[in-house]
This record gives structure tokens, sequence and C-alpha cells, in this order.
């Protein structure tokens, strides 16, 4: 989804789940816009599991290429700056390798086992950030692992958020505010 110039939205789960209740993952992930792009008409991308290229690890682990590229393949997420986006289920002792520009921010967020990076190692629910000081990103299963990793170009630009709020002066915030109360964003769901 993009936000862009302002959008109501709610995240829904299957019915089913409802019913019966269960456990379900999710992460949900916010990229700044430019301030050249923030009035961008909102908008949404739909993509499920068969648009994402998945590619095999060595050790019989895959990595899923949700935006940017990996590998040769393409994720289907369209961005408005340079984003790298990776879903990967490692297998014990198995190494995932991602080359970036060394420009990129770059993090991995661990969702399920124990990794190791250079000699930190990191577990469930713990994110690991990475320097701008190589051209390649590493990461080590030391467990079965699930990992998210993340990179993009730096907007260098100011980021002032406030609540659902994301721009790049307090003044742009205020403005927003009074444009959500003024029914500017169309009306509010229930």
């Amino acid at each position: 989804m993009t936000a862009g110039a302002g959008i109501f939205h709610e995240e829904y789960h299957a019915e089913e789940m409802t019913r019966r209740g269960g456990r379900m993952h999710m992460m949900q992930l916010w990229v700044n816009l430019a301030a050249k792009d923030k009035a961008t008409a909102p908008t949404y991308q739909p993509i499920v599991a068969a648009d994402i290229p998945s590619l095999a690890l060595e050790g019989g682990g895959a990595v899923r290429v949700i935006a940017g590229e990996h590998r040769g393949a393409r994720g289907p997420a369209k961005t408005f700056s340079p984003i790298t986006m990776l879903d990967a289920h490692m297998k014990t002792g198995e190494r995932l390798e991602v080359p970036l520009p060394s420009t990129y921010n770059a993090l991995a967020v661990v969702a399920e086992g124990r990794v190791r990076v250079r000699e930190h190692t990191a577990t469930a629910g713990e994110l690991v950030l990475f320097a701008n000081d190589g051209a390649t990103l590493e990461v080590t299963a030391v467990d079965e692992a699930h990992v998210i990793v993340l990179a993009g170009e730096p907007l260098g630009e100011p980021i002032v958020q406030y609540g659902p709020f994301v721009m790049n002066t307090v003044q742009e915030i205020e403005r927003a505010i009074v444009d959500v109360e003024a029914g500017r964003f169309g009306p509010v769901p229930d």
C-alpha cells in the first residue's frame, strides 16, 4: 500500500481465524516517501505468494524476493525509492549473502531461530543493523531461522512522524491533522 496523499485502511485476517482462532504472523513496515512523492495518489498493490520469486539456498532453505533484486530475481513490489526486501527461511548452518550498494542502510529482522552476523548472534524478535561498510550483507543460521532482510537508499531528508502521519516538517504534520479533521481524506471508517 502506498499512503501517498492519504488513505484509511484496515488489516484483515481470514474469517475462519475469527471463528476458530489460531496464530497469525504479520509484519507491518513503513517506508518513508521522498518529499516530492508524498502527495502522490494513494494506491494498493495486491501481492500474493505466487507473485513472489523464491530462490533455493544451498542447504535446503529458500529466499523470497519481495522487493528489489536478488540473484537475478526481481520482486513484485513497486517502490518509489530503491529498496530490497527478502524473506529467507534458512536451515541450520546455511549462509545468506546479499550484495548491496555500500550506500544502502540495511537490517535483518530475526522472526524465528538464531543467526550469526560476524561475531554477533541474534535470536527471534531481535534486529541486526548493518553498517554501511561493505558491499555484501552476510547472515548465517545458527539454528533453523526465518529472517527478513530490508535495505534501501537513504532519502537524506528530515522526517517527522506523529501517529499515522509521516512528513518532513512539523507544519506538514499539523496540516495533515487539520485535513483529516476537516474530512479531506474522506470518511473515517467505523
